[in-house]
């Protein structure tokens, strides 16, 4: 547009010089001073001949020709510029003045002419000035006017020039652009042909099935896998329903109405939801599981729909082979779970008697090398537990069911209680054993000692086992960044670990000495379940050694600082064996049928001063707690006949003489989910064999002396003041009435709880909790709070609501009282 409007600029410019009278004009100005010379010339002439009229036609002639062009330049419009130059304008009009002047004279008659012919040459020399400076002037103006039009006629060229050539390269540019893109839209169809094409090949290559349909669900493209997977070839598919070919007719209305769905509401279900599985249909008739994933695109009339099908038979086929796979090895380790639990009870029932038959041994008159026999029998009937201990850890935590408790101890006595029982195994092979503590002497820390003792014994026995005339030391201290941080580092000169073996240390089953002539014993499992249980414990364990040198080998583990309970000096240990003071003897039952324990628990608990009668297995306990009102009964777990389970349950569940007694389980089955099962059917206690005296000895204890434990008398006791008393000398008062305290807490609580009896899991959940209850009740002396409290326990367990709820009556009114004489004891001691 622009160059449209140039190129009329110029046309009209052109234009405009064509018809200017440019030349004209010029010649016109020129002419005036000529016109006056000529006219001049005609009055001189007339005035020379004066009397030839003729020359006065010529004075007239010429004097209206000069008039003619004054007026012509007075009122031509090419003249219009020139005349708006004053000094132009007022020449004019002075000439017009002095013409119009003469007109009258010009036109009368011949004589009076012929006298003013003098006039008329003094008026031509007159105007003969200002004639030339009017086309002097005149001339100027139009020479100017003439180059400014070539100047803007230049201009409009140049402009015209240069937006033609913008225009070509412009044109240049857009034709060189067309041919661009003429040529990549060219190669982009050429790619989208190969794509194409390849698509083509893949999609026939393809081992998954690919079938388009449109919205009405008919089959419109169709791959040679899918003739493979479903039987139909491409002329049998293509314009059939796909629910007809494809869909098993139990799925058929279902995906109509899928599909039906989808048109007229847009919900997707399938469509665009990634892999599905489904059944499908062969053209055989034949059922097969397929994975299907379909995807939806614009098709010329509509939606259409793109689906990958794969067969996956033999990979349905393959999950179910490792299913059964996984169920059958899931088999064989819960067969190695009962074996090790079988195993566990066959070894530690023969151990059990060899163990306790040496306690009484030992308590017996012996000379000095008898004793020493007996040392040395010990000694290896806890190796021999130990070995049989390590392989139900390894279960344990192959199970993920290795057991971490919190509890207070010191652990320079742990390290003491270690090196002690050791010092036997030692000596056997001329080794001292010496520790170094560096922390705060008779300090307290929280954490699973038990597991902890585990750990070192099994570390300290080792150092023992592979050193010989040598030394062991056992060390403890605290990092100095975090002190609940504890390293015990036990470090032996023994004959140490090569370089290349280090790395295998800590594995299951490794025995660096294997030979027949090896020097140590051994299970190789010691160390492996050291690193298990220190992991457990939130540390870990390490090795340093050196061969022919010596091994160190070090746990770290975060123990944190508990308050230390304060020990009353005016406190004394319960004698032993004897019963303490103010204890009758109790009547016990023992139900056990390996004769050699049998005897054994016998000899152990009349050792203490009770009575004990005897039964070889569960159904004769029974009949025996039935007819007598025992007050502890201790019941093996596997008999013959009838197992310690089922007895225990019958005696809680029937009307027998001793439904109430405690009864305190013997077992090998260490494993804690066994062990909360006994506790379930209604034991008090459960011991793992081999029970030791002590053993024995401390659950009589914690049970309690013979009035407590008697439940049919009038004089019940509420509080064991004597047990009482004991626990206040060994805490102290301050944590004794701290933790007296969290027991008046936890009585309040679960009671409250119990006011609404409940059912399902709610009722496990307050199962536990009165247990928990039971227990703590015994341990601060509320004797018939604990009687209670089982009773209740029981109730709840055997399912009888309406006999818990009588329980729960009667628990209430002793925990009034209970608490009551708490209170008074606490006054009357102040």
């Amino acid at each position: 547009m622009t160059l449209i409007g140039v190129g009329s600029r110029v046309n009209d410019q052109l234009q405009e010089l064509r018809t200017a009278s440019v030349d004209n004009v010029q010649w016109t100005l020129t002419q005036l001073e000529v016109e006056l010379l000529v006219l001049d010339r005609a009055v001189n002439t007339a005035r020379i001949h004066n009397t030839d009229i003729s020359k006065l036609a010529d004075v007239r002639q010429r004097f209206n020709v000069l008039y003619s062009r004054v007026v012509t330049l007075q009122t031509g419009a090419e003249f219009s510029e020139m005349r708006a130059d004053p000094e132009i304008s007022l020449g004019l009009e002075e000439i017009m003045r002095l013409l119009d002047g003469s007109v009258a004279i010009i036109d009368g008659n011949d004589a009076d002419l012929v006298e003013a012919l003098p006039y008329f040459s003094d008026a031509a020399r007159e105007m003969r000035p200002q004639a030339r400076a009017i086309a002097i002037k005149g001339i100027r103006i139009f020479s100017e006017r003439s180059a400014r039009q070539r100047s803007v006629l230049s201009a409009l060229l140049t402009t015209f020039s240069v937006l033609t050539v913008v225009m070509i390269v412009a044109l240049g540019t857009a034709l060189a652009f067309l041919f661009h893109q003429f040529s990549v839209a060219h190669r982009e169809s050429l790619e989208r042909r190969r794509t194409t094409a390849r698509l083509e090949s893949t999609v026939g290559v393809s081992l998954d099935a690919v079938i388009v349909a449109d919205a009405a669900g008919v089959v419109i493209d169709y791959s040679g896998a899918a003739e493979n997977i479903f039987g139909y070839d491409l002329r049998e598919a293509i314009g059939r329903p796909l629910v007809e070919l494809i869909v098993p007719e139990k799925y058929r209305e279902a995906h109509l109405a899928g599909m039906k769905r989808f048109l007229d509401t847009g919900e997707k279900r399938v469509i665009g939801q990634g892999l599905v599985q489904l059944g499908a249909l062969h053209k055989d008739g034949h059922e097969f599981p397929v994975e299907v994933s379909i995807a939806q695109a614009a098709g010329p009339n509509g939606p259409i729909f793109v689906s990958f099908i794969r067969d996956i038979t033999d990979r349905i086929e393959t999950q179910n082979k490792l299913t059964q796979a996984l169920e059958d090895a899931l088999a064989a380790d819960n067969a190695k779970s009962s074996f090790l639990a079988v195993m566990s009870h066959e070894m530690r029932t023969p151990i059990n008697g060899v163990m306790g038959t040496l306690d009484l041994l030992s308590a017996t008159d012996l000379t000095d090398t008898q004793r020493q026999y007996v040392d040395l029998a010990k000694v290896s009937g806890n190796v021999l537990l130990r070995h049989v201990n390590d392989v139900l850890d390894i279960s344990k935590a192959e199970a993920g069911k290795l057991e971490i408790h919190s509890d207070v101890f010191q652990p320079e006595a742990l390290i003491k209680e270690v090196l002690s029982s050791n010092e036997a195994l030692a000596e056997i092979r001329s080794n001292t054993l010496h520790c170094q503590i560096d922390i705060a002497p008779e300090s307290w820390v929280i954490g699973d000692g038990f597991r902890l003792r585990q750990v070192l014994l099994n570390l300290v026995g080792n150092a023992i086992k592979f050193t010989e005339n040598g030394q062991i030391d056992v060390r403890v201290s605290q990092s100095a960044t975090d002190t609940r941080l504890h390293e015990f580092r036990i470090t032996d000169t023994g004959i140490g670990i090569p370089d290349d073996q280090l790395d295998r240390i800590f594995e299951d089953f490794v025995t660096l000495d294997t030979g027949y002539a090896r020097r140590s014993e051994g299970t190789g499992l010691g160390l492996g379940i050291s690193q298990r249980m220190a992991t457990a414990l939130g540390g870990e364990i390490g090795v340093t050694s050196k061969a022919g040198v010596g091994s160190s080998f070090w746990v770290k583990v975060p123990l944190s600082a508990a308050e230390l309970p304060v020990v009353s000096k005016t406190s004394t240990p319960a004698a032993r064996p004897q019963l303490p003071n103010g204890h009758r003897p109790l009547s016990i039952l023992t139900v056990e049928d390996n004769p050699i324990n049998s005897f054994v628990l016998k000899e152990a608990l009349e050792s203490f001063g009770h009575s004990v009668s005897q039964a070889q297995n569960g159904k004769l306990g029974v009949e025996q707690a039935r007819k007598i009102s025992f007050d502890v009964i201790f019941m093996d777990v596997s008999m013959p006949v009838m197992d310690g389970v089922k007895a225990t349950e019958l005696i809680r569940q029937s009307d027998t003489a001793s439904q109430g007694a405690p009864i305190i389980g013997l077992t090998a089955h260490a494993l804690a989910e066994e062990q909360e099962q006994f506790l379930a059917v209604g034991m008090t206690r459960v011991l793992t064999k081999p029970a030791s005296l002590a053993d024995l000895e401390q659950v009589l204890s914690d049970i309690g002396s013979s009035e407590r434990l008697l439940r049919k008398g009038n004089d019940k006791l509420l509080l064991d003041h004597e047990v009482i008393d004991q626990l206040q000398n060994l805490l102290g008062a301050p944590v004794f009435q701290k933790n007296l305290e969290r027991f008046f807490t936890e009585a309040n609580e679960t009671l409250e709880t119990c006011g609404e009896l409940k059912t399902g899991k709610e009722v496990e959940a307050l199962i536990a909790k009165v247990h928990a209850l039971a227990g703590s009740s015994a341990i601060f002396g509320a004797t018939e709070l604990q009687t209670k409290l089982t009773l209740f326990e029981q109730g709840l367990n055997a399912g009888v609501l309406e006999a818990a709820q009588a329980d729960f009556a009667a628990l209430q009114d002793v925990w009034k009282n209970t608490h009551r004489e708490y209170q008074q004891t606490d006054q009357s001691g102040a």
